[in-house]
């Protein structure tokens, strides 16, 4: 499991992101989300399941937060790119968003 990002967040609510990443995610508790602009909040929030593995909580494990405002388990995204990778560039066309 990739390790967890040990950042605060602005709020005080720890960064759900990972390790060493640039930009920490936005914050993924509810109460937190309901103060964001609208354009700003994240599709999900601490206690929905990751809608790759539906096993977790997005709170529990280290997430990425992608360019289609979805936020899932990195492992479970690095997962799906392992055993569908398919060039040079990483795209996920093959992937329906939920």
């Amino acid at each position: 499991m990739q390790a967890s990002c040990d950042k605060l967040l602005p709020c005080g609510h720890p960064c759900c992101g990972t390790k060493g990443e640039k930009k920490c995610m936005p914050c993924l508790e509810p109460e937190c989300i309901e103060k964001m602009p609208e354009k700003l909040r994240p599709k999900e929030n601490k206690d929905d399941y990751c809608n790759i593995c539906f096993c977790a909580g997005l709170g529990q494990a280290p997430c990425v937060h992608l360019e289609c405002g979805h936020i899932f388990h990195i492992d479970c995204v690095k997962e799906l790119v392992k055993k569908k990778y398919n060039g040079p560039r990483i795209i996920f066309n093959y992937l329906d968003c939920p």
